[in-house]
């Protein structure tokens, strides 16, 4: 259990070395975490996509989309357009200077990704996808669990 112990605070201290130098590009660039998020995701976007869509295709919680839309739109990179036949969603586009913004920034992370992922053989590619799909189910999985356990104590208290 000792070696499974540094073995998860190492992947742990990975993780978070690749989160802050995600940070520090996005401050490097003038932008918050999220709002690097939003670029990256609407220049990935082979069609027009939604906060709504933002947010269940990545991950990310729907107030900060919010927060990271409304910043960008302060910045003058983004807009709002309403989808035709809904209430009220919206697609995010690029305004010209938010696109040519992300082009000169986000698409020198994406090309630095790829070149790092490309030094990896397919194999070593397909592995490291499988074991971090697996690894994240695996944990998906415990934390319902444990979720599902503290909210039936909870339960039980009432």
């Amino acid at each position: 259990m000792e070696k499974i112990k540094e073995q998860l605070s190492q992947l742990n201290k990975t993780s978070n070395k690749s989160v802050a130098l995600y940070h520090k590009v996005a401050r490097s660039i003038g932008i918050s975490d999220s709002s690097l998020g939003v670029l990256y995701a609407q220049l990935d976007a082979e069609v027009p996509c939604s906060q709504f869509d933002l947010c269940n295709e990545w991950f990310i919680p729907k107030q900060t989309i919010n927060t990271a839309v409304a910043a960008l739109q302060k910045k003058g990179m983004v807009f709002l357009s309403p989808i035709p036949g809904t209430r009220n969603k919206k697609n995010i586009a690029f305004t010209k200077y938010g696109k040519d913004f992300a082009e000169k920034t986000v698409s020198i992370l994406r090309m630095a990704e790829l070149g790092a992922l490309a030094e990896l053989s397919p194999e070593e590619r397909e592995l490291y996808i499988r074991l971090n799909e697996k690894y994240n189910c695996r944990l998906i999985e415990k934390l319902y669990r444990i979720m599902d356990e503290v909210n039936q104590d909870r339960k039980d208290c009432d």
